[in-house]
């Protein structure tokens, strides 16, 4: 490890987290921190890291190949985790990426900390700010993990609002990066999802309202109505999920509950044949103008033209 001997103006300049934390993070930066040359294979990444690395993604081989071009001009930042190894804070793809070109060493920001509260808030504040494409389970766990360590500490007690009253933690997470409370609360409940329901969530396929209606349900609950979703190839409709919680609470929800649910054709699926008014207006009684009235008449005609 070598000292790059660019403290002060580098130190400002070349982190995105820099760029992008609140005042709070940048006094912490540039109290405690220095950029050094680390070993990768001396960077550790927490196991329960929120942010995933999507090799397949355009930004990711955007930053592959700058990479490759001009190298690492954002450092890592990191903190020590015990003799000569250290926790990437932020960073992990860049890491990757170093791995994969075959670098024996990158430029990281090193913050002197054992505070997992300002751990976990840097690492989303980073993520949150820099990524183009962030998939709910990412702003799900990470979410969770900063609340988990702001309760820890007891943030909740010492924390208050310009008006000085005491703000709920999940209201300093919201504070921290630009969300609401409601938000952070929805986000957060998605981790009860299980890892097959979420990961539709996170390809569009179910849409977050179902999905919170989901979450609500037990493990085995979520295994029948994924059963039903493999089974029908269809995703649930928010009133669909509701309708299985209804019945997971009547204690008669299974899979074969659920693919009955599932299998009854929603209402935005239902055939509709559209008529220009032109073409009828002239064939309607004169006084006849609500639209529930003229689907009638038209059935009624219909059926005495076929008698």
């Amino acid at each position: 490890m070598s000292d790059l001997g660019l403290r002060g103006k580098i130190k400002k300049t070349a982190s995105m987290e820099y760029f992008f934390s609140s005042q709070e993070m940048r006094d912490q930066l540039d109290n405690d921190c220095k950029i050094v040359n680390i070993e990768v294979n001396k960077l550790l990444i927490d196991v329960d890291y929120a942010w995933t690395v999507r090799e397949e993604s355009e930004e990711y081989v955007e930053i592959l190949e700058s990479i490759r071009e001009i190298g690492i001009i954002s450092p890592l930042t990191v903190v020590a985790a015990g003799e000569d190894e250290y926790r990437v804070v932020s960073g992990r793809r860049r890491k990757v990426i170093a791995e994969q070109l075959g670098l024996i060493a990158v430029p990281c920001i090193i913050i002197d900390t054992d505070d997992e509260y300002l751990i976990q808030k840097i690492r989303n504040d980073s993520n949150l700010k820099t990524r183009r494409e962030i998939l709910p389970s990412e702003k799900a766990k990470a979410y969770k993990l900063e609340l988990e360590a702001l309760k820890h500490q007891g943030k909740r007690i010492s924390t208050s609002s310009p008006l000085g009253t005491k703000l709920r933690t999940d209201e300093i997470i919201a504070q921290n990066h630009g969300d609401t409370r409601t938000q952070v609360e929805r986000f957060i409940r998605l981790n009860k999802l299980i890892p097959e329901i979420l990961s539709l969530v996170d390809r569009k396929q179910i849409a977050m309202r179902p999905a919170l209606e989901l979450a609500a349900l037990p493990v085995r609950a979520q295994e029948a109505v994924f059963g039903a979703i493999d089974q029908t190839q269809a995703f649930p409709s928010h009133s669909q999920a509701r309708r299985m919680v209804a019945l997971d609470k009547d204690g008669s929800l299974n899979k074969e509950a659920a693919y009955k649910v599932m299998t009854e054709v929603k209402p935005n699926q239902e055939e509709k044949v559209s008529i220009h008014w032109k073409e009828i207006e002239e064939l309607l009684p004169a006084d006849m103008i609500d639209h529930r009235e003229i689907e009638k008449y038209i059935v009624q005609a219909l059926k005495a033209y076929r008698n």
